[in-house]
């Protein structure tokens, strides 16, 4: 097997682990991991209108403004109208939904450490650094 064979089989099987971790976790969660995901990311997006949440859900807009009212009526997201222009609403967390997501993100932490914890730490710093490395070069082709 080629080494980039071997990368991408044990990247494959990582993540399978990793998902099954946090999707254990996750059966204490009264949200569903589309949920979270949605909470999460309008928090670090800051105002993202209907049009944007549906696009990164990759959702139709009536799917993603039905969605977004469940996040509503759960005290979990806001709507606000845009200062801008009367007809665009944007979405914001509620503190509510802050707390629920720093929550599961410090849970989710937590839970992935504890499976690199099992490295010997010169390993764990040399797989940080290639990492590092490597997600940094794919951030950059990505947003050229």
């Amino acid at each position: 097997m080629h080494s980039a064979d071997k990368i991408v089989d044990l990247s494959i099987r990582l993540s399978r682990i990793m998902r099954q971790r946090l999707l254990a976790m996750r059966d204490r969660s009264p949200l569903n991991m589309v949920q979270l995901h949605a909470i999460a990311w309008v928090s670090e997006s800051r105002g993202v209108t209907m049009k944007d949440f549906a696009r990164h859900l990759r959702i139709s807009s009536p799917s993603a403004s039905v969605f977004a009212g469940r996040l509503v009526r759960l005290g979990l997201l806001k709507r606000r109208k845009d200062p801008t222009d009367r007809k665009r609403v944007r979405l914001q967390v509620s503190k509510k939904g802050l707390r629920l997501c720093r929550a599961y993100h410090a849970k989710s932490h937590r839970a992935l450490r504890a499976l690199f914890h099992r490295m010997p730490d010169r390993d764990r710093r040399t797989l940080a650094r290639i990492l590092h490395d490597f997600v940094s070069d794919m951030e950059r082709d990505s947003s050229s």
